[in-house]
């Protein structure tokens, strides 16, 4: 997926997920339920919608570079695996080769596919880089800079096979949560927590839910750090903690010293034990009531700990400023926008996936 050490394919999906009109006008479709990374047939696509009018899957892959044969095999895999829907490749430039040999495929392959190759204005790259270099609480304020570029793609080509009047199988119904089932518990939790921390990015990818593990996991953006929150743990309560793994013993030893700042910040509550910051509560009444205060509570660990995993700055006594919460209004303490430069040795989940992703692309283009 991405180049170069960067994290700028995640954040031009985001921001197709934050502005869907972008997508709506380019495609001329009336789309709706977008989801980043869900699983569809067995494979993760990276923007996933529906039409609307025609109950079709909208399946997108996203390429900041300019296309190339593994995405072409990419595709051909999509539109052998989805047929009756609509699949759109994103990618920064085409060859007139790659088109060819796309629609050669579809004309004998598919018979009801809708395919659209779409290019992304070359004018929105160095914003994608800009935003790339942000802290990472603060992409989601400033995304309204890649809307604002006007043409952020252009369609290069379309192949339309759909009749106008098909009616697909995709299904537009609102789905309900049935709370006897752990993994609806955790869907609806996630649901929460998205509507009160619309800034994290790691909530817009689909989380794994099953019945063998009640708790829900959020990759902390630092390889060997993790949030998790559950509406019951092993006693019963409901929670949220930071999780260390045993490489970040030192980091967990650190943020031992700001016990005082957690109690004022996050909850007079705190517990620190067994490589987990965590708050541990008697679940409310019903489930929503319960699901609001963790999102409360999750907010506030995130809004803390953020800045020491991001930040150079050294993990002390005095703490540090953190981003003042868009919705939790009653904390009374003063905070400020953390800006800080980040440490490229700083070795975050994006940069162990990237580290795997460069060497790939190194054989590929060398």
């Amino acid at each position: 997926m991405s180049i170069n050490g960067s994290n700028k394919e995640a954040v031009f999906c985001w921001a197709l997920l934050k502005y869907p009109n972008i997508l709506k006008r380019a495609l001329h479709l009336p789309l709706a339920k977008i989801e980043l990374e869900k699983k569809v047939n067995g494979k993760d696509i990276d923007i996933y919608a529906m039409d609307k009018n025609r109950n079709l899957n909208v399946l997108v892959e996203v390429q900041l570079t300019k296309a190339h044969s593994t995405y072409v095999k990419r595709m051909k895999e999509m539109i052998a695996l989805n047929p009756d829907s609509v699949l759109v490749w994103i990618a920064s430039e085409f060859d007139e080769s790659h088109i060819r040999e796309m629609e050669d495929y579809i004309n004998e392959n598919a018979r009801n596919v809708d395919f659209y190759a779409i290019e992304i204005d070359p004018n929105v790259l160095p914003i994608l880089q800009e935003l790339n270099e942000l802290y990472k609480l603060e992409i989601y304020d400033e995304l309204y800079r890649i809307r604002e570029m006007g043409n952020v793609i252009n369609v290069r080509y379309i192949k339309k096979q759909i009749p106008a009047n098909f009616i697909g199988q995709a299904s537009f119904a609102k789905v309900g949560f049935d709370f006897t089932k752990i993994e609806d518990v955790k869907r609806a939790l996630l649901q929460e927590l998205r509507e009160r921390m619309p800034y994290l990015l790691n909530l817009y990818y689909n989380k794994k839910a099953s019945n063998s593990n009640p708790a829900l996991s959020v990759g902390a953006g630092l390889y060997g750090l993790s949030f998790k929150c559950g509406t019951r743990d092993k006693n019963g309560l409901s929670f949220v903690e930071l999780y260390f793994d045993i490489s970040k013993i030192d980091m967990y030893e650190k943020f031992k010293s700001l016990k005082n700042q957690m109690t004022e910040r996050i909850s007079r509550d705190i517990k620190i034990i067994d490589r987990k910051i965590g708050v541990y509560f008697e679940p409310s009444d019903t489930y929503e009531e319960t699901f609001a205060i963790i999102a409360k509570l999750f907010e506030r660990f995130l809004l803390f700990f953020s800045p020491y995993i991001f930040s150079v700055k050294e993990i002390k006594d005095e703490g540090i400023d953190v981003r003042k919460s868009f919705t939790d209004g009653d904390r009374g303490y003063g905070c400020r926008i953390m800006l800080n430069t980040m440490e490229n040795h700083i070795e975050t989940e994006d940069s162990i996936r990237i580290a795997v992703e460069n060497e790939a692309d190194y054989f590929l283009y060398k």
